[in-house]
């Protein structure tokens, strides 16, 4: 029988800056150079605006125990460079949603029923009608 290896915990770094040049290259070698995978990434050049929105989860390669304020202090360093707002979550991490939904219902049963399931990693703290 095979050892079963537990699945390290994921945590998801958000940040924003004024768009230039090495943005996603800042954040991905310092995850790298950490020894963290990364699970999923996804980023928006707003530029209209002139501003960068990057988030990614990511996890340690194997199971360690992971140290927020160490990865903070680090990781603030380099994200200083790029007047980057950032923000550290860790997973299970529900986001709060309000629902507002309009005369017809099928949409709302369908994330009721999605959130029901555990499909939405969400709290719904309101619905407005």
């Amino acid at each position: 029988m095979a050892d079963i290896k537990p699945v390290s915990q994921t945590h998801i770094i958000t940040a924003n800056c004024p768009s230039r040049p090495g943005t996603v290259d800042v954040v991905t070698r310092f995850l790298c150079e950490k020894g963290f995978y990364i699970n999923e990434i996804h980023s928006f050049d707003d530029t209209a605006v002139n501003h960068f929105f990057i988030r990614i989860e990511f996890r340690a390669q194997t199971a360690t125990a992971f140290d927020d304020v160490a990865f903070s202090n680090e990781f603030e360093q380099r994200a200083n460079e790029f007047d980057m707002q950032w923000q550290l979550a860790s997973r299970p991490y529900k986001s709060k949603v309000v629902i507002m939904v309009s005369k017809h219902d099928h949409c709302l049963n369908d994330l009721l029923y999605r959130y029901r399931t555990g499909d939405l990693a969400i709290e719904i703290p309101a619905i407005i009608s």
